[in-house]
């Protein structure tokens, strides 16, 4: 009886040390963010905007690959739209590093999904349909109305 409850005991402490091995051999983190970093899970964009990524708590100096699927096309398997390798830091970090312009994309939300070794982390993203950056002539003429206006307004004050 008591070989039976300390193999029974054995068995159980060597399933909570390989829990912990595969649980704690993966601590890294990745978030998208805007171009200076500073935003945690910029989680929302439009189309023409870029998509940065920060990572901590990997590996020092892991190199790593990303692949950005968009979740909600239809079909399986879902396709993916950028793709690419990346290498951690000194420090296990990433910090505002470029992985898409999202030009041509269509709305919906995206899912980006960085692997280095055997850990895998994700984090999703939504682009607004039918929203965009405003392009530069819209900006320009915006500027160039406003001064005509205050010309305008000035030349006819002098009167």
């Amino acid at each position: 009886m008591k070989s039976k409850q300390l193999i029974g005991i054995l068995a159980m402490a060597l399933l909570v040390f390989s829990a912990a091995a595969v649980y704690g051999a993966c601590t890294g983190s990745v978030w998208t963010t805007d171009v200076s970093g500073g935003t945690q899970d910029k989680n929302l964009y439009a189309i023409g905007e870029s998509v940065y990524l920060n990572g901590a708590n990997f590996d020092a100096d892991a190199q790593c690959t990303y692949e950005i699927t968009q979740v909600s096309a239809p079909g399986d398997p879902k396709p993916v739209v950028a793709s690419g390798n990346i290498g951690m830091n000194g420090s296990g970090a990433l910090d505002a590093y470029f992985i898409w312009d999202t030009n041509g994309a269509s709305g919906g939300e995206y899912k980006v999904d960085v692997t280095c070794g055997d850990c895998q982390k994700s984090d999703n993203f939504r682009i607004e349909e039918g929203s965009s950056i405003p392009e530069f002539s819209t900006f320009a003429a915006g500027i160039a109305f406003a001064g005509a206006s205050l010309g305008y307004m000035f030349m006819r004050k002098r009167r």
